[in-house]
This record gives structure tokens, C-alpha cells and sequence, in this order.
């Protein structure tokens, strides 16, 4: 028999959590949790997780366009900016120094110069 196959309790307290059981298997948890103060505990401690899962799921995100242009700016300065490693293997390799140039320009020299 493979054990991996079966959910385990936590699994069908979190379908029942879910509204995800079998109406038999629902049934049954039921009953249980009448009878059972440690199911109930573990039903309450799941519904606790469950809620501070989905309390640090919201993330408030600016909604003005600025930001947003911004964080663009940023993103495109860091990818064309002087890129120091790029420059010594250039500089190594041509003995040409380009500083000013972005990375994809000093490739592109570099290139042309090989």
C-alpha cells in the first residue's frame, strides 16, 4: 500500500476548512469534532494559520503611475550603466579604457575591435 496516496488528518481538515470534502468525509469530520477536543483544537489552530497566511498575502501596491516610471528609470539606469567587470575585461582584453559607455556598447566596441 503507498501511504503517499492517502491525505493525512491535516490535509482533510484543511478540505474541510476549504469546503473541499466529500459530503461522507465531511459527515464524518463532523462527528468527530463533536467528540474529539483535541480535533477541534487542531481545526481552530489551522484556521488561525489559514487567516495569518492570507492577512500577509496583501500587499499594498502604489497605484500612481509614477512609481512605476520610476522604478522603470531605475531598472534600465542599473542595466546600461558603467559596469566595472565588463570594463576591466574590455580594458584587458582591447587595453582600451570605455567607462562612459553601457554595457551593451562596450560589448558591441568590443566586438567590432576583435
Amino acid at each position: 500500500m503507498n501511504h503517499n496516496s492517502h491525505p493525512r488528518p491535516d490535509e482533510w481538515w484543511i478540505d474541510l476548512i476549504e469546503g473541499e470534502t466529500e459530503p461522507s468525509l465531511s459527515e464524518d469530520l463532523t462527528l468527530l469534532l463533536l467528540n474529539s477536543p483535541a480535533g477541534r483544537e487542531r481545526l481552530r489552530g489551522l484556521k488561525e494559520l489559514r487567516q495569518a497566511i492570507k492577512d500577509s498575502d496583501e500587499v499594498l501596491l502604489p497605484e500612481d503611475g509614477t512609481y512605476y516610471r520610476d522604478m522603470h528609470s531605475r531598472i534600465m539606469a542599473a542595466i546600461d550603466g558603467p559596469n566595472p567587470r565588463l570594463q576591466r575585461l574590455q580594458t584587458k582584453h582591447t587595453g582600451a579604457e570605455t567607462g562612459s559607455l553601457g554595457p551593451v556598447s562596450r560589448l558591441h566596441a568590443l566586438i567590432k575591435k576583435n
